[in-house]
């Protein structure tokens, strides 16, 4: 008798992270990580938190609820490469909702 192995494919999903740069100020970008090497890391829907509003309470606040009801987040781009990340923060499903909403008032 012959045995099929049969076999699942799991996709993963790639994980959704708010990134800053080294820079003064900082840069901060949220998107889907496709590729890092080191300190460089390429994401896909990114978008970039121009402003977040002192209701997110800090940077850490961001992640955790999104960027605030003053906040500005730049339209979505398809992919973008950003050199010198100091900080990766995984996104709560919260904050990517906000962030995805692209709030600027």
């Amino acid at each position: 008798m012959e045995t099929k192995k049969t076999t699942t494919k799991t996709k993963t999903a790639r994980p959704f992270v708010l990134i800053a740069t080294r820079s003064r100020p900082w840069t901060l970008i949220a998107g889907t990580v496709a590729a890092k090497n080191g300190d460089t890391y390429t994401l896909g829907d990114a978008r970039m938190i121009v402003y977040f509003s002192a209701d997110a309470h800090g940077l850490l606040g961001v992640v955790a609820g999104g960027p605030g009801r003053d906040a500005r987040v730049s339209p979505r781009v398809d992919s973008v490469t950003v050199c010198g990340v100091e900080l990766d923060a995984t996104c709560t499903a919260a904050a990517r909702a906000a962030i995805e909403a692209e709030p600027w008032r």
